[in-house]
């Protein structure tokens, strides 16, 4: 009887041991401030000054909020299950992300001295709501698997000539054949204003064999150069093209898509403009509703960081819950109006118009679902009044939406 108690004692000794083994540290939020100090414990009230403090200390499940403020270092995330975060305009050089389930959210990124402002090889990580700007050569590069970029702005872009005959050109986003499988790749509502007119610029360029099932919606092109200034697939196979909007604003794009080698593609509901054709090549296994602008492109302002905040995802074959009658003065019966969605762009606007629940493409004027009235201000810009919030379609050259002939 003793040896069977003494048996039983021994036994739950042992799982208290393994369980004390297993114990971790509770996930911790850490700050970083411009005017902290790297002596300090990292709290909201002593933050940390630089963000190699903060990258050196943190431990998996850990967040770091870094304050407003100019942090002139390169940030490289080699470690997992981080969350960094940016609070107000926190402006860095490039961030690396080689840890894999990390979420990078809300930086300002310009480094003239760095080829891409945002660089990932790691796995399951979320980049999102960031600005890239003023990098030597392109806004994104991209390996691993199972990562998401979602609403980043990239604009002004600078690449410089390195030596005279060098093909120096700007990519908004780039992937090729290195030390990485890339796939199950989404890139989600970002923009990117290629201020590049020389030199063989792309819009994205995805090259080699490693890379495949990768899905693009929702996002926006501006190209700036005559003739070849494509979305190019150069290698791999399996993607998905949804929503997007292409375009040049020369007018002599040659064309939005370029397929020399990628496979299995299908195109749905994107609008180019200021090109001759939507594809040129082969791999394109299905394909609807892709539709030709032929108005100037709708350029998207530089001046100003313009992140979209919303995280909604497009409905690719919507379904009007009503009829409306248009508050506009009636239009004859043989010409149909349509409201053409340019591209779309969910911002900070609550309750978010219906609107932008709609997919880039043409939608019978008709059969649009409006929160309140779409009108006409006195600039003769369309804009749609809700709850007393003044929403433009269209603010300066920023057009996201237009009442037109149906096509």
């Amino acid at each position: 009887m003793k040896k069977t108690t003494r048996n039983i004692l021994i036994g739950i000794g042992a799982a208290i041991v393994i369980g004390v083994g297993v114990l971790v540290s509770p996930p911790n939020t850490y700050y970083v401030a411009a005017t902290g100090n790297d002596a300090n414990a990292g709290t909201q009230t002593q933050p940390w000054k630089t963000l190699g403090k903060a990258n050196n200390t943190v431990a998996a499940g850990d967040t770091i909020q870094v304050q407003a403020g100019t942090y002139n270092q390169v940030l490289v995330i080699k470690k997992s299950n981080l969350t960094w975060i940016a609070n107000g305009k926190v402006i860095t050089k490039a961030i690396e992300v080689d840890g894999n389930n990390n979420v990078v959210r809300g930086f300002t990124i310009t480094d003239p001295q760095s080829k891409a402002g945002i660089r990932t090889t790691g796995n399951f990580n979320l980049i999102e709501n960031n600005e890239i700007y003023h990098m030597l050569e392109d806004g994104i590069w991209f390996w691993g698997h199972d990562n998401t970029f979602k609403n980043n702005y990239m604009h002004d872009i600078l690449a410089v000539d390195k030596f005279p005959g060098y093909d120096e050109h700007v990519d908004c986003i780039m992937t090729w054949d290195w030390l990485w499988d890339t796939y199950n790749i989404v890139f989600d509502g970002n923009v990117c204003d290629n201020n590049r007119s020389v030199g063989s610029n792309q819009m994205i360029i995805v090259t080699g064999t490693r890379a495949h099932d990768m899905t693009f919606r929702n996002n926006r092109f501006i190209m700036r150069d005559a003739g070849y200034s494509p979305f190019a697939l150069y290698g791999g196979s399996n993607y998905k093209l949804e929503n997007n909007y292409f375009c040049n604003t020369t007018g002599q794009g040659s064309a939005a898509l370029y397929l020399s080698g990628g496979t299995g593609i299908t195109a749905t509901n994107n609008v180019y403009a200021g090109y001759s054709v939507f594809a040129q090549g082969l791999g394109i296994v299905s394909q609807s509703g892709n539709v030709k602008d032929s108005s100037p492109c709708a350029v998207f302002s530089s001046t100003a960081t313009q992140t979209p905040t919303s995280t909604a995802t497009s409905t690719l074959t919507p379904t009007p819950s009503a009829t409306i009658t248009p508050a506009l003065t009636p239009t004859p019966t043989a010409v149909r109006l349509c409201v053409k969605i340019l591209w779309r762009r969910n911002l900070n606007i609550r309750p978010e118009p219906s609107l932008y629940n709609l997919s880039v493409g043409y939608y019978l004027y008709n059969k649009i679902v409006r929160v309140n009235a779409i009108v006409e201000n006195s600039e003769g810009n369309w804009a749609q009044v809700n709850d007393g919030n003044y929403f433009a379609m269209k603010i300066g050259n920023n057009e996201y939406a237009r009442i037109t002939n149906c096509p």
